[in-house]
């Protein structure tokens, strides 16, 4: 990280690194190693990928990366195995001195509509955050800019653009509730049989295959990592 760059800035998504580490039972994948110390075309050490697995988890993986020269680009996505019924965990953003994007949900794995009851049984904590999310004065909610994404996110993601350093200890307030209400879900264990399971794991593959073929930015990091490094971030991270 540049020595011009905030604390703030260079740390926002740590302290929900450090939780979900310390909440869930991981164990880093060996398979990704070679991600902890991700280097650009230059040779220049520039973040990490981190991913684990266990506990339950079939991934939980967290992304920070030098973008530009004052700019941050951090991921966390924790994916639960398919056979627990409960959805994916995402926080991420774009981090500059000059405003971040930052944007959070948890995801849904199946259609809502299938079974809408229990869906909105599962999100009472979260409908009860993005509501005083949404009547923050400091901070404006607003929709994502990709069609892609407001295809695929539930109806409480949370995505605020050109935030201010100020803003982002509070964003990341509304993360750690999340987290919280996401804690919940998944520690009632909630077991799917395979029938239900299997259309789940199709789902998330298909998503995570959109988001990633869909990324306007795409060009961007393969100019800055190159197409393999890319690549490997992305199945680490995503898939």
């Amino acid at each position: 990280m540049n020595d011009l760059m905030d604390v703030t800035l260079a740390n926002l998504g740590k302290a929900l690194e450090d939780r979900f580490l310390t909440e869930l039972d991981l164990q880093p994948v060996d398979r990704w190693a070679a991600l902890l110390d991700l280097r650009n075309l230059n040779g220049e050490s520039t973040g990490y990928a981190k991913v684990f697995s266990g506990g339950g988890m079939d991934k939980a993986a967290s992304l920070s990366i030098d973008m530009l020269p004052f700019g941050r680009y951090f991921n966390i996505n924790i994916i639960p195995d398919q056979s627990i019924d409960v959805p994916r965990f995402t926080f991420e953003g774009m981090l500059t001195a000059q405003g971040s994007q930052v944007s959070l949900d948890l995801f849904p794995d199946v259609d809502p509509i299938m079974d809408f009851a229990r869906f909105m049984e599962d999100y009472a904590g979260i409908d009860a955050i993005f509501q005083e999310a949404k009547t923050d004065p400091d901070i404006e909610f607003s929709p994502s800019r990709q069609a892609h994404i407001r295809a695929l996110v539930s109806p409480y993601f949370l995505c605020a653009f050109d935030q201010p350093e100020s803003a982002l200890g509070r964003l990341q307030s509304y993360a750690m509730r999340y987290f919280d209400e996401w804690l919940q879900l998944f520690r009632r264990d909630r077991r799917l049989p395979e029938e239900e399971a299997a259309p789940r794991r199709l789902r998330r593959e298909r998503i995570a295959r959109t988001i990633m073929e869909t990324d306007p930015d795409l060009h961007m990091v393969i100019q800055i990592f190159g197409e393999e490094t890319t690549h490997a971030i992305q199945e680490a991270t995503m898939l």
